[in-house]
Parts: C-alpha cells; sequence; structure tokens
C-alpha cells in the first residue's frame, strides 16, 4: 500500500504469532518521523473489545473504505 488509509476503513492486518491476517478499521494514520504508520482498532475473536496495533504501512491492506 502507498496511499495512507483514512479513519474509518477497513483493513486486513497481520496479528500474532502464526502470522493470522485479521480485520480491523483505522483510528489513524500519519507520516512523519519514523515513516508511514497507520494505528488498527483489530477485531480479535474472543474478545469483547479491538486491540489497538501499530503497522507499517507496508503491512496494511485496505478491506472496504469509509
Amino acid at each position: 500500500m502507498h496511499k495512507l488509509p483514512n479513519p474509518g476503513d477497513r483493513v486486513r492486518v497481520p496479528f500474532g504469532i502464526g502470522i493470522h491476517i485479521l480485520e480491523g478499521e483505522v483510528l489513524r494514520a500519519s507520516d512523519f518521523g519514523i515513516g508511514p504508520l497507520v494505528m488498527v482498532a483489530v477485531d480479535v475473536e474472543g474478545s469483547d473489545e479491538p486491540i489497538n496495533v501499530t503497522y507499517d504501512l507496508d503491512d496494511v491492506e485496505i478491506a472496504s473504505v469509509a
């Protein structure tokens, strides 16, 4: 991915030791300092609440646009 996603966009991201691909919602995206980063609220099965994780832009794939 080359363009930063917008807050509210649904994305696919790697998650966990076995590198499962999960979906989540973009909370924030920025491109300064150490490079483009995307904070995602990841929907984890068995969890009552999403888990917020920050990813490098290269690890994020758009699932659907808000």
